[in-house]
C-alpha cells in the first residue's frame, strides 16, 4: 500500500525540518518542504501531494493563506493550516479557502496524526459527494418531465428549472409560492389533490392548460413526502406534459 503524501509549507527551517521527521516517523512520505507561498504553488503542482500542512505566516509577497487560494482553483487538495496565530481575524481569513483543519504549534504527533487522517478522510467523502451529485443532477436533467416539491402549506420548495422551461414556465413562477399563487382561479384541481395527499394518499391526474394561445395537456403524479420517522413534511410530484396522446 503506497503512503500517503504530504506537502510541508513552513518558512522556519528547524520547524519545519522537525515536522518532516515526525511525518515520516508516523509513516507519511514527505514529497517537499517549502518556505514561501509562490514556492507552495508551484511544487502542489509538481509533487501533487495528498494533502498540504501550510504555515499561514510565510516569506515572500503572499502568505499561506493566498497560497492556498491558489493551490485551490486548480486542485482539491486537502490544505491543513499550521500556525501560532489563532486570533479571529486570521482565523476569518483562513476560513474562506475552506481548510479541512487547523494545528495550532505547538502540537503533539498524535493530533498531527489524527488531524492529517480527519483532513484525507472528509475530503475523500467530500469527492464521492460530489460525485454523487453530479449523477444526480445528470439524471435530474435526463428526465423529460418536471419534478418538484411542496410544504405542508402547498408552496413549492422545488422544481427542475430546464424542464419547466420547456414547458413555457419559469421557477420563479413556482418556487415559494403556494397552489393558488402559480395557477390562479384554476388552482382548485390542484388543492384538492394536495389536500389529499398531504393525508396520505397518492394521486394522478390530468388537467388543461392555455400556453401561449394554445390548449396544452398535464398529468400530475404526487405522493407524500416523509422524513425518516416516517412523518409527512409534504409532498414530491411529476408533472407531466400530455399533449401530444390527447391529440392522437
Amino acid at each position: 500500500m503506497s503512503k500517503t503524501k504530504v506537502m510541508v509549507v513552513e518558512d522556519e527551517s528547524i520547524v519545519a525540518i522537525d515536522i518532516t521527521q515526525r511525518l515520516e516517523s508516523l509513516g507519511y512520505e514527505v514529497t517537499a518542504t517549502v518556505s514561501t507561498g509562490e514556492k507552495a504553488i508551484e511544487m502542489a503542482e509538481k509533487t501533487k501531494p495528498h494533502i498540504i500542512l501550510m504555515d499561514i505566516v510565510l516569506k515572500g509577497k503572499i502568505d499561506g493563506i493566498q497560497a492556498a487560494e491558489e493551490i485551490g482553483k486548480n486542485s482539491k487538495t486537502p490544505i491543513v493550516y499550521l500556525t501560532a496565530y489563532s486570533d479571529e481575524k486570521t482565523l476569518e481569513r483562513a476560513k474562506l479557502t475552506r481548510p479541512f483543519g487547523y494545528i495550532i504549534k505547538p502540537f503533539e504527533d498524535r493530533e498531527i496524526h489524527s488531524i492529517i487522517e480527519v483532513a484525507l478522510y472528509k475530503s475523500e467523502m467530500d469527492s464521492k459527494l460530489k460525485e454523487s451529485e453530479e449523477k444526480y443532477r445528470t439524471i435530474f436533467n435526463s428526465i423529460p418531465d418536471v419534478l418538484f416539491t411542496l410544504d405542508l402549506n402547498e408552496r413549492c420548495t422545488m422544481a427542475s428549472e430546464d424542464q419547466l422551461k420547456s414547458y413555457g414556465f419559469t421557477q420563479q413562477q413556482f418556487l415559494g409560492k403556494n397552489t393558488a399563487e402559480i395557477f390562479g382561479e384554476n388552482y382548485l384541481i390542484h388543492h384538492e389533490a394536495n389536500k389529499r395527499v398531504l393525508n396520505g394518499e397518492s394521486l394522478v391526474y390530468n388537467w388543461e392548460a392555455n400556453i401561449d394561445g394554445n390548449p396544452t395537456y398535464f398529468q400530475t403524479s404526487i405522493s407524500p413526502l416523509k422524513n425518516a420517522r416516517g412523518q409527512i413534511i409534504g409532498i414530491t410530484g411529476i408533472l407531466r406534459n400530455i399533449t401530444q396522446m390527447e391529440n392522437q
